[in-house]
């Protein structure tokens, strides 16, 4: 999956974008930037970026980035709601990766899409934040805590038996075993 996404974002396709006097001018979807207002074929296609539906509707299958097998509608975004966030408009974002299986105009004879991001939730998915859990740090300090105690009741335990005047194979024997004891080494992986 992770491969078909790479795949997606380096795929490079022929766009047709609305310029402000009204002129349409094809260009490739590498130049697309944030605020070009996109022309949607309505026989549909792959979305090369994140935008938000302006006018018509658009049928889309988002089965690469969520999973859902069933296709979901798309509308335009309703005048006056605020600034566009692409979190709550969700219902109104076509995401990059996504399958336009149909668009249609309702008013006016084109789909329009304003590009408000470049892949966005693509990159997201692609190379995530890492988590930082408290458990995980609390877990590495006690098993640090524990290989301190580990050296310090070796370091006497060399001690005591070299005194004793034990066999050098007994001594490492007996201190290996004190570490494994007191540091289990599959304590990591079940934390």
């Amino acid at each position: 999956q992770s491969q078909t996404l790479r795949d997606m974002v380096k795929l490079s396709m022929r766009v047709c974008v609305c310029r402000p006097g009204g002129e349409e001018e094809w260009v490739d979807s590498s130049e697309l930037v944030p605020g070009d207002c996109l022309l949607l074929p309505q026989e549909g296609g792959l979305m090369p970026c994140d935008a938000a539906l302006v006018a018509g509707e658009c049928m889309v299958n988002e089965s690469s980035l969520t999973g859902e097998s069933i296709p979901v509608l798309k509308t335009a975004l309703p005048e006056g709601l605020g600034p566009y966030c692409a979190e709550t408009h969700r219902r109104h974002t076509l995401f990059c990766g996504t399958l336009i299986l149909q668009a249609r105009a309702c008013v006016g004879p084109h789909v329009l899409a304003v590009v408000t991001r470049t892949g966005g939730l693509v990159s997201s998915i692609l190379h995530p934040r890492p988590i930082n859990f408290k458990f995980y740090k609390h877990s590495m300090k006690f098993v640090a805590a524990l290989s301190v105690l580990a050296l310090l009741g070796t370091i006497y335990s060399i001690f005591i038996l070299y005194r004793n005047r034990v066999p050098l194979n007994e001594i490492v024997i007996r201190a290996l075993d004190l570490v494994t004891v007191v540091v289990p080494p599959a304590l990591p992986a079940a934390m």
